[in-house]
């Protein structure tokens, strides 16, 4: 194996690391948007509220 087909097989896999880091932040922040977004949706489906009509 040569000295540059070294360094080229070190790039891509150094390559590989940072998009599998990508991958896994952009994971993580879907992970918590959806957590917001069921916890404001059970937010806004709460228990019902009596109306009250005035007479």
């Amino acid at each position: 194996m040569s000295f540059f087909t070294n360094i080229e097989n070190n790039l891509i896999a150094l390559k590989t690391l940072e998009v599998n880091h990508q991958a896994s932040e952009y994971a993580e922040l879907l992970s918590e948007a959806l957590q917001i977004g069921v916890s404001v949706h059970q937010e806004m489906q709460g228990p019902l509220r009596p109306v009250r009509v005035h007479e």
